[in-house]
């Protein structure tokens, strides 16, 4: 195959990945409309927050539906399509205890005393907290420590 031929086909090729890219980024929308949530993240939100406002939400329409609520207190949470929370973070106020497992709370507390948890994520394997010195500690869905990474 000649150099110019195989260039235009990688050429075209690119062109379609990115508009493959592009497409799916249209999909995305930003609202304050905290309406425009499933009913059970609006229910944690107020369980959580009860005085913070939603500030702004992007919701990603692609492969499936997902909500990132930013609340007027800093926080930051992100929903699934069925209004369960995936992660919820906060580097200034710490993630609020309703979504921090009691294992990592104690073992947070045990090793490293001082320090808040800033960020939990649901994982496959359980969970994972960031913490205020800027550690990630995963934990599997039975409380063991699976790993701690910087």
């Amino acid at each position: 195959m000649k150099k110019g031929k195989l260039s235009k086909i990688l050429g075209v090729a690119a062109f379609a990945a990115f508009s493959a890219v592009a497409a799916y980024a249209d999909h995305d929308e930003f609202t304050t409309d905290a309406s425009r949530l499933p009913a059970p993240a609006l229910e944690t939100i107020k369980k959580a927050y009860p005085d913070a406002k939603v500030v702004g939400i992007e919701i990603d329409k692609g492969f499936s539906t997902e909500y990132e609520v930013r609340l007027s207190d800093g926080t930051k949470l992100d929903f699934n399509s069925g209004g369960d929370w995936e992660s919820v973070e906060n580097k200034a106020a710490g993630a609020a205890d309703m979504f921090v497992p009691d294992f990592a709370k104690k073992y947070v507390a045990e090793k490293f005393s001082g320090q808040k948890i800033t960020k939990v994520s649901k994982k496959a394997y359980g969970f994972e907290v960031d913490i205020s010195n800027g550690l990630e500690i995963k934990f599997d869905k039975e409380g063991k420590v699976i790993g701690i990474d910087d």
